[in-house]
């Protein structure tokens, strides 16, 4: 249940700075088309001022949510990390599982297995170069991917959950009869 949460914790995050990008991408439109306007003009001391102006703004808005994107980066692996139970983190890596034993003679057990749930693991990576919209382009396609891959997980862990709760159910079921 906790891995559930986290999960979904992850992909809240990722689809705000999906939208966040996706605004990114309208700002730098509506910023160049600003400056193409500003081109037109006849004046060339104007000019000169827009075109100043648009790629100061253009600059800051690139390395403000360039820094937020690398931070949620940090707080995914921050909380990849701090997802775990009672020793187990299934968002700690391949490496980690947890059996879960159905009756006493250990005949019947579910394995679930752990996933990469860090940054890396999602494949998104610490970006350096959103100077063009095919850099924030790429960086929301990884995004796209890494917020498949959780829900993916998140479903694998749910199916994995039902199946526990089913057989608790039975089991208190079977003892109270």
């Amino acid at each position: 249940m906790l891995t559930d949460l986290s999960v979904l914790l992850l992909v809240r995050k990722l689809e705000q700075f999906q939208n966040r990008l996706s605004r990114l991408r309208s700002q730098r439109q509506r910023v160049n088309r600003q400056l193409l306007s500003g081109l037109q003009r006849k004046h060339i001391g104007r000019l000169f001022v827009h075109v100043s102006q648009g790629q100061f703004i253009r600059t800051f808005f690139q390395n403000v949510n360039q820094e937020r994107y690398n931070d949620i980066l940090t707080q995914i692996d921050q909380l990849s990390k701090d997802a775990g139970y009672k020793g187990v983190n299934l968002l700690g890596g391949t490496d980690q599982s947890l059996t879960v034993v159905f009756n006493e003679d250990r005949s019947s057990s579910l394995t679930i297995q752990g996933v990469d749930g860090s940054a890396a693991g999602l494949g998104l990576t610490p970006e350096t170069d959103w100077s063009t919209n095919a850099g924030i382009d790429a960086a929301l396609t990884k995004i796209d991917s890494a917020i498949s891959s959780l829900r993916s997980m998140s479903s694998e862990f749910g199916n994995n959950y039902s199946v526990v709760q089913t057989r608790e159910e039975f089991t208190e079921n079977l003892i109270n009869v």
